[in-house]
């Protein structure tokens, strides 16, 4: 069996689903900005995303990063 990569756009289409995903088993409103959320009028040629910009409802965020803890991700800083 051949092996490919993922495509890099591919990889950060899943990380918005994946904070979808945790958003949603929390009850948690998140607000996707920049990025894949963007209207296509608006995308430049070339450009390509490297990460994923929400904003979560402030009452909503001790869960919600605790969940993303839970999920194994890591903070960069």
């Amino acid at each position: 069996m051949t092996t490919r990569p993922i495509p890099w756009s591919a990889r950060v289409q899943l990380g918005h689903a994946a904070i979808q995903r945790l958003a949603e088993a929390t009850d948690t409103d998140v607000l996707h900005v920049k990025g894949f959320a963007l209207d296509d009028a608006l995308i430049w040629p070339g450009r390509e995303g490297s990460d994923a910009d929400v904003l979560v409802r402030p009452a909503h965020l001790r869960r919600f990063v605790a969940e993303l803890h839970k999920a194994e991700w890591e903070r960069c800083v």
